[in-house]
C-alpha cells in the first residue's frame, strides 16, 4: 500500500538589527546587551526563535518510515499477496479460485466478473482462439462466466496459487492429467460431480454455465474440502515504478488472424484499458457484463513460454470427426523472457517459476526482483518464438506456436475419389531382366 509521508525538520531563524549580524567590540569577551528601541509608532512584539549553541544536539524530529517492497517471500497481515493491496480479512482467509472463462465465439462477450479477478491469464486454446483463467481471492463475483472446460495450462496455474479449479469439464486427456495432481479434489466441474449450485446452466448452449464465487466456496466446504488460506510466494509490489523503463503507451497481442487484444495506457487513472477483437480487423473496449465497467489492469505482463502440441488429446473435431484441433501444453515453468507494462513504462525482463507452488515472478538482467504496481494483473501468454515489435511507444507481439490441427488418432480418414470414377489398379513393380 502506498503511504503518504511528510518530511519534518526543525526550522531556525537568526534575527539581528540593522540587517546584519551583531559583532562584539574587540575589547569585550562577553556579548553586548542588545536593546530594541521602538519608534513612536509602537511595533507589535517580534517572535524570535533561539538558535542552540554549536555542539548542542537539536531536538529529535520524527523520521519518516520508508515504504517497503511487499513480497516476494512474505506478505504483511491484511495484504493480498496477489495484488499487494489491503483486503478484507475474511476474503484472505480462504483459498483462491481459478475460474475457466470462455472468450470465443464472440457472442459469449461481454463476460461476467472478469474485472473483479485479482489476476487473469489469457492463453491460446486451439484453432486460433483464446481462453481465460481468472484468479479470484479478494473480491467475490455474484455471477462469473460463461465457464468452459479446462486446458493443459490449467494443470499448472491452480497450483501456483493453491487454488481450486472451476471448469465446466475437460477433455478426457486433460482430466487424466488433472487426476494425477495431488489437488484433484479441488477440481470443481460438472465432470467431477458438481451440480447447481454452484455450477448452474441457463440453457443447453455450451457457453451457458455460470456460478457465484461465494457458492463455490460454500460447495467446497460442504464437501469437506480444505478452503483455508494458502502460502504464496513469487510476486512483489511497490508503488514507485522501477528505473530504466521505456515509455510505451500501447500493447497489441495477436493470437491469430481473428483473436486480437490491445492494452492502452490511461495516464489519468494509471491503468491499462483492455480492447478486444470485434472482428478480424476491429477492436472495441472490453466491458464486464457484471459491473458494467471497462476492464482495466494495473499491470500487463507478456509471458513468452514454450508451447508443445499434445496430439493424444483432441479438443474439438472437424470434417465429420476425422480431423480436429489438439491440446497445447504451455510450459510455464523454469524461466523465459517477459515484458512488464506498468505506469506507462515497459520493461524487458525474465519470468521465473522454479517451484510448482510459486507464482510467476519477474527479475531483471542482474537477477534482482522487479516489483509490480499494487493492483490487478493480466498475463498474456504467448509462444516462446513469437514475433515482436518492441520499439517506439506502441509494442506488439504475434503469437507463434506449433500447428495444432491434424487427424484424430484411431479414426480412419476416408479416401476421396472422383464421383463415378473407378479406382485405378496399382502399377506392377517391374522386375530386373535376367
Amino acid at each position: 500500500m502506498r503511504r503518504a509521508f511528510s518530511l519534518l525538520f526543525p526550522l531556525t531563524f537568526i534575527v539581528s538589527c540593522g540587517g546584519g549580524l551583531a559583532t562584539a567590540p574587540a575589547t569585550s569577551s562577553a556579548p553586548p546587551a542588545i536593546t530594541i528601541i521602538a519608534p513612536q509608532a509602537t511595533l507589535a512584539p517580534v517572535g524570535v526563535t533561539l538558535v542552540a549553541p554549536a555542539g548542542t544536539p537539536a531536538p529529535d524530529a520524527p523520521s519518516p518510515t520508508p515504504e517497503q517492497v511487499v513480497g516476494p517471500d512474505t506478505y504483511p497481515p491484511g495484504i493480498n499477496p496477489l495484488t499487494g493491496l489491503p483486503a478484507d480479512a475474511a476474503a484472505l482467509n480462504r483459498r483462491p479460485l481459478a475460474v475457466k472463462i470462455s472468450n470465443f465465439p464472440r457472442y459469449v462477450r461481454p463476460q461476467f466478473g472478469l474485472s473483479l479477478a485479482d489476476a487473469v491469464f489469457e492463453h491460446y486454446a486451439e484453432g486460433g482462439t483464446t481462453r481465460f483463467t481468472a484468479i479470484f481471492l479478494s473480491h467475490d463475483a455474484d455471477n462469473v462466466g460463461p465457464i468452459r472446460s479446462a486446458r493443459l495450462l490449467d494443470t499448472v496455474i491452480p497450483e501456483m496459487y493453491g487454488a481450486a479449479l472451476v471448469a465446466s469439464g475437460s477433455s478426457t486427456g486433460v482430466i487424466a492429467r488433472l487426476s494425477y495432481k495431488p489437488w484433484f479434489n479441488l477440481v470443481v466441474a460438472e465432470r467431477t460431480g458438481y451440480q447447481c449450485p454452484p455450477l448452474c446452466r441457463e440453457s443447453e448452449d455450451t457457453n451457458s454455465l455460470f456460478a457465484s464465487t461465494t457458492a463455490i466456496h460454500q460447495a467446497l466446504r460442504d464437501k469437506g474440502v480444505d478452503d483455508s488460506p494458502q502460502a504464496h510466494r513469487g510476486l512483489s509490489f511497490f508503488t514507485r515504478p522501477p528505473a530504466e523503463g521505456e515509455a510505451v503507451t500501447a500493447l497489441r497481442v495477436d493470437f491469430s488472424g481473428e483473436a486480437h487484444t490491445e492494452w492502452r495506457y490511461d495516464p489519468t487513472t494509471g491503468l491499462y484499458g483492455r480492447w478486444s477483437d470485434a472482428s478480424a480487423i476491429e477492436v472495441t473496449p472490453h466491458i464486464d457484463a457484471l459491473t458494467k465497467q471497462p476492464i482495466t489492469a494495473a499491470n500487463v505482463i507478456v509471458l513468452f513460454a514454450n508451447h508443445v502440441v499434445d496430439f493424444s488429446i483432441p479438443e474439438d473435431f472437424d470434417n465429420g470427426g476425422y480431423t480436429g484441433h489438439f491440446s497445447t501444453e504451455v510450459q510455464l515453468w523454469a524461466t523465459g523472457p517477459a515484458w512488464l507494462f506498468r505506469d506507462g513504462q515497459a520493461y524487458r525482463l525474465t519470468w521465473v517459476r522454479l517451484n510448482s507452488g510459486d507464482m510467476v515472478g519477474l527479475v531483471d538482467a542482474a537477477n534482482q526482483v522487479v516489483p509490480l504496481k499494487p493492483g490487478n494483473t493480466w498475463y498474456e501468454v504467448v509462444g516462446l518464438y513469437s514475433e515482436k515489435v518492441d520499439n517506439g511507444s506502441n509494442w506488439s507481439v504475434r503469437h507463434n506456436s506449433p500447428v495444432d490441427e491434424g487427424e484424430i488418432p484411431g479414426v480412419p480418414s476416408p479416401t476421396p475419389t472422383v464421383e463415378g470414377a473407378t479406382a485405378e489398379a496399382p502399377t506392377e513393380t517391374p522386375t530386373a531382366a535376367p
